[in-house]
């Protein structure tokens, strides 16, 4: 099959979640800057939350390994993989089986194609584990090990990739994908030159959060004069979720909180650039506010917000989900005191994670070459063929519990 210019991207895009969406634009932006005048194929859940948050000049094919409709648009992904010359696994926490098991499978499936067609692939900014199925282990790493580059965001990712038997020597610990985009004010715009007396709040249901407690800090921090945005980041989750802690909240709290459901990244960029300060869960959300410089205080649910904290120089600002509560407003003016103190320190670790971030996509650019061995294609049909047929017996299970609950 004669090979276009063209590089396929997979990872968790159109759920919708500004993260997932962040690094989808993060990953198409850097793959056109180091391949000029390439075509782009997005595999996602929904195009048209892809489109509103990427761009329209991207091929989006919409199936999304083993929803509704997957089998009807496989044929079209098996094409785009075959016409390609890159696949690209970009970026967030693809390779885990926390959720379920389908999750690694759903994006090594590009991959395996690749590696049949004898097409690079390759993972970029990826976070890897916790994986607890040891058969899981075995096939991201008997495939993995034949990419043409393995790029994770954080040591502890290269960890679980050696663990699954990968020789260390093969990856390359980077950073996650999206504060690149800013490296070159591709997405960066100018602060409010006063404050606006606005916070941001990026917070979601996890065991652990009190909600009570979460209440009581908006609470707090209205009493202190301050209006807060409250950032849907995953829209229906986080409505439901800030709907709950509303409800806890006097009426005089509730006048003072927006709820706000961004639908484009410049949206969700801007919302954090007019805060004064941002109280953050979300690992993305902490990532737009330390790259545009405002102020914030990470919350630790996940190790991925610590090790962003720890690569900017901030570990000792992370405070974990149990210490969520009205106390924190009164550390506020501490912490922007400590922002303010540090801030020529801060900013020179973002600009470095900045520089590391935006050069992942200059050092894959440098080592696309395809697998040619015969293995290499064995393995990746081997792979395929596995994850179709547990796709196959996961529909036939939907299925027949779908026909059980009808009678």
């Amino acid at each position: 099959m004669k090979k276009r210019n063209r590089v396929v991207i997979s990872g968790f895009f159109g759920s919708p979640n500004v993260g997932d969406e962040a690094v989808c634009l993060a990953v198409v932006e850097g793959i056109r800057r180091v391949f000029e005048g390439v075509d782009i194929s997005v595999v996602t859940r929904n195009a048209e939350v892809s489109k509103n948050f990427t761009c329209s000049r991207v091929d989006y094919i919409q199936c999304f390994y083993p929803m509704v409709g997957f089998w009807r648009k496989l044929p079209r992904l098996i094409r785009a993989v075959g016409d390609a010359h890159l696949v690209v696994i970009g970026g967030g926490g693809l390779f885990q089986d926390v959720h379920s098991w389908s999750t690694p499978l759903c994006h090594l499936l590009s991959a395996s194609l690749a590696l049949l067609f004898s097409v690079p692939a390759c993972i970029v900014g990826l976070g890897v584990g916790p994986i607890k199925r040891a058969w899981i282990r075995k096939i991201i790493g008997r495939t993995a090990n034949r990419f043409c580059f393995l790029g994770v965001r954080d040591e502890y990712s290269a960890q679980e990739m050696v663990d699954c038997g990968v020789p260390r020597e093969k990856i390359s610990v980077g950073a996650d994908v999206v504060p690149g985009l800013f490296r070159e004010h591709i997405a960066a715009c100018d602060r409010p030159a006063e404050e606006t007396g606005l916070v941001g709040v990026s917070l979601r249901r996890w065991p652990g959060l009190d909600m009570h407690s979460v209440a009581e800090l908006l609470g707090e921090i209205v009493n202190r004069g301050k209006k807060i945005r409250l950032l849907c980041f995953e829209p229906e989750p986080d409505k439901i979720f800030y709907s709950e802690i509303l409800e806890l909240c006097s009426s005089e709290t509730r006048r003072n909180c927006e709820v706000f459901y961004p639908t484009t990244f410049a949206q969700s960029v801007e919302a954090i650039r007019e805060s004064d300060f941002l109280i953050a869960m979300r690992l993305h959300a902490c990532i737009l506010a330390g790259v545009q410089g405002v102020p914030f205080l990470p919350v630790s649910y996940d190790r991925k917000v610590r090790e962003f904290c720890s690569q900017i120089g901030i570990p000792e600002l992370v405070v974990e989900v149990g210490d969520v509560n009205s106390s924190l407003a009164a550390k506020l003016d501490q912490i922007q005191d400590y922002w303010d103190e540090n801030r020529s320190r801060i900013d020179s670790g973002i600009d470095d994670v900045k520089s590391v971030s935006s050069g992942i996509f200059d050092e894959l650019a440098g080592c696309c070459e395809g697998p040619k061995q015969w293995g290499s294609r064995l393995v990746g049909l081997r792979t395929f063929a596995l994850i179709v047929f547990l796709g196959i017996l996961m529909t036939g299970w939907v299925a027949v519990h779908s026909l059980r609950r009808l009678f």
